[in-house]
């Protein structure tokens, strides 16, 4: 449940303390997105023989052609290695060829260009480059496998908050206000959700001060212009795209759907912005509450 929304449901009640405190947890991610379609792949895959399994990628990449011409003169097994030397000898390319216990045989293979881009490799040194693009073919390779078996994970950001109401004793809950998943490695996404928690420590520490040094309301003197950050803020949030709104509104599970609900909108926000905003909405909502139940006192 979206923290906007749980704090929504307590605004009659409760008065709230928000604690900067923040822990993590890694689970399963049933929706994680398929590496190969997903548009961060920069290897391509040609399936060579099903084995009752989907072909891992419908496109074989730039040298489909050539494999294509090679099966329907060649045997499977000739074609492999004439495709596998070919590849390497005309275009530079690595190439993996991959036989799992548990899946599609397939031949990886990563163009030079990529190597060098996306791995540092140097064609200059055959070695280094050699093992640059079996880096980059065992990545993708391992990444497409968690995925397929079912074993991707995702870190979720909780923040302890203390309620308190004036007719029962206070209280400590966990509010979710982070989940980012896709994570086909549990090391990485451990340090990633470490890295999230020291932004949101961060935030927390400048609300908490920026909230301590703001002057009381006076009741009997005229209403107090806006201060100029509260009015960007506002101006910020107004120019966030409904569509974003909506998949906020929808969950944490949704992230990755926000990224594709601002694509062409606003390239400048993504999921760190998306998360600054839904936490600071939050906090506002926060105030409310406080201030609400100050007056109903």
């Amino acid at each position: 449940m979206p923290v906007l929304m749980s704090l929504l449901r307590r605004k009659k009640s409760m008065t709230s303390t928000l604690i900067p405190e923040f822990r993590y947890r890694i689970e399963h991610d049933e929706y994680a997105a398929n590496p190969r379609t997903a548009g961060a792949a920069v290897t391509n895959v040609v399936t060579f023989e099903r084995r009752n399994y989907v072909p891992i990628d419908d496109d074989f990449g730039p040298l489909s052609d050539a494999w294509f011409r090679l099966v329907r003169r060649y045997s499977t097994p000739q074609t492999i290695r004439i495709f596998e030397r070919y590849a390497r000898a005309v275009h530079g390319a690595v190439t993996l060829a991959d036989r799992p216990s548990d899946g599609a045989f397939a031949i990886w293979y990563v163009m030079p260009g990529d190597v060098e881009f996306w791995a540092g490799g140097r064609r200059g040194n055959p070695e280094e480059f050699e093992r640059a693009g079996l880096g980059l073919l065992r990545d993708e390779r391992d990444e497409y496998r968690t995925w397929a078996h079912n074993m991707a994970v995702r870190y979720v950001i909780e923040e302890r908050t203390t309620w308190t109401s004036p007719d029962r004793e206070d209280r400590d809950t966990w509010e979710e206000v982070e989940a980012i998943g896709g994570f086909f490695d549990e090391g990485e996404a451990k340090a990633e959700a470490r890295a999230a928690i020291s932004r949101q420590e961060k935030y927390a520490r400048v609300d908490s001060s920026a909230h301590a040094s703001t002057p009381p309301d006076d009741p009997e003197g005229p209403a107090d212009e806006p201060a100029q950050e509260d009015r960007d803020e506002d101006e910020a949030l107004d120019e966030v795209p409904d569509e974003v709104w909506g998949a906020v509104v929808a969950g944490p599970a949704s992230l990755e759907r926000v990224v594709a609900a601002t694509e062409g909108k606003n390239p400048a926000w993504d999921v760190s912005s998306l998360i600054n905003e839904v936490v600071r909405v939050a906090v506002r909502t926060v105030r409310e509450v406080d201030n609400e139940s100050r007056e109903t006192a």
